[in-house]
């Protein structure tokens, strides 16, 4: 990929500094909003993270992807070179482990848990929908939140007898 000067001047203008140091990507975002989209030339597109990379004069080899290690927690959207690394697709897949960023095979996470940028998400299922259930600091505090919640849609469907585990006894 052929980048300039002018490259370089546009990253630049479409960055704003966050509190923890990132330079959050505020242009065109893809993979549901997560990663910043910069058009290198006409029919050429690049995650922005990576143009950041090779415009600070870094290479990517063949087979390598730049990863994110964001103070607080990654942040998908952080352009600034001292917050990334590179790593194989094995390492991106056990660091999104690790980090909790894994919704689904493999989650360090209790059920219902999510990570977001610096907190953890509760949710659980009512029986009808899904039910978000806040927000909070610690996975522990939201999985312990999830769960209740899980158990108390449960017991309101399955009667005031229910067992977390089995509807049966």
């Amino acid at each position: 990929m052929n980048l300039t000067a002018r490259h370089a001047e546009r990253l630049t203008r479409f960055l704003v500094q966050s509190e923890n140091g990132c330079l959050l990507w505020t242009g065109a975002t893809y993979g549901g909003g997560r990663y910043g989209h910069f058009k290198v030339k006409a029919g050429e597109h690049a995650a922005a993270h990576r143009v950041a990379w090779l415009l600070a004069g870094r290479e990517i080899p063949e087979g390598m992807q730049v990863l994110h290690n964001c103070p607080g927690g990654d942040n998908p959207l952080c352009c600034n070179v001292d917050h990334l690394w590179l790593g194989t697709m094995h390492d991106n897949m056990r660091d999104r482990r690790e980090k909790g960023r894994c919704a689904r095979h493999g989650s360090l996470l209790p059920w219902g848990v999510n990570r977001q940028v610096g907190r953890f998400g509760a949710r659980a299922w009512d029986g009808r929908k899904t039910v978000w259930l806040g927000s909070f600091s610690t996975a522990e505090e939201a999985g312990k939140v999830a769960a209740a919640a899980r158990l108390e849609f449960d017991r309101r469907r399955f009667g005031d007898d229910y067992k977390a585990g089995n509807a049966d006894d």
